[in-house]
């Protein structure tokens, strides 16, 4: 008896459901976002089987459950799809960790930019972005008030602790989401992993039947 390949659980939806949506999470400061999956009810089993309802009114009736199909008993067109879709999934997660690291890398340098706010320095001469790459002179007159820029165009005057403690809280929060969505890019990798798989075993059994038949039809 042949042993099911995807001991991870992937199966395949037969309703052929597209990617899922996504849910933008809220601007951050300097009006970076990052967007993640949210699964789609139509996904059924590839999603973590979620349930399928049927449709009209009524509490009492309960919902059909989508049956899902195990991944290596789908014919090789479907594993392309199912391929494809994982490809577009994990494309997906990892261009959201890569925002995230650029928002949080922001906050970083802002964080570190407050340690020249010292009274040595008070006073000294600077150069003050205007724009990328517009500088005008100025002095730094007070180093213990800073503002801002909290996304959108609005900016909050703060001390320089604050704005630490500010730059902190950000940076933490950035680091959890992405903790959240590291792991599932690594399930995803390993379904398309399982995948290719169980594709390149079925291409295998096809070209060793054609060449059988080849030699039968040949006697």
């Amino acid at each position: 008896m042949d042993t099911d390949p995807f001991p991870m659980g992937v199966y395949w939806d037969a309703g052929m459901c597209p990617p899922p949506p996504t849910h933008t999470l809220p601007t951050l400061g300097g009006g970076a976002a990052a967007s993640f999956p949210r699964p789609s009810s139509r996904q059924g089993a590839l999603w973590g089987g979620a349930a399928r309802g049927a449709g009209g009114a009524g509490a009492s009736r309960r919902p059909k459950m989508a049956q899902p199909v195990p991944a290596g008993e789908l014919p090789l067109p479907q594993l392309e799809l199912l391929k494809g879709q994982l490809d577009q999934e994990v494309e997906f997660l990892s261009s959201s960790i890569a925002q995230l690291k650029v928002v949080q890398t922001k906050y970083v340098e802002a964080k570190d930019c407050l340690n020249v706010l010292n009274k040595s320095n008070e006073g000294k001469d600077l150069l003050v972005p205007l724009t990328s790459s517009m500088y005008v002179p100025g002095k730094l007159s007070d180093v213990e008030r800073v503002l801002i820029d909290i996304g959108t165009g609005y900016y909050v005057e703060k001390s320089a602790d604050d704005a630490r403690d500010f730059f902190k809280r950000k940076i933490d929060f950035l680091t959890k989401q992405m903790e959240k969505i590291q792991p599932a890019l690594q399930e995803k990798h390993a379904m398309k992993q399982a995948v290719v798989e169980v594709m390149s075993q079925k291409i295998q059994q096809l070209t060793a039947l054609g060449a059988a038949q080849g030699a039968t039809t040949k006697a």
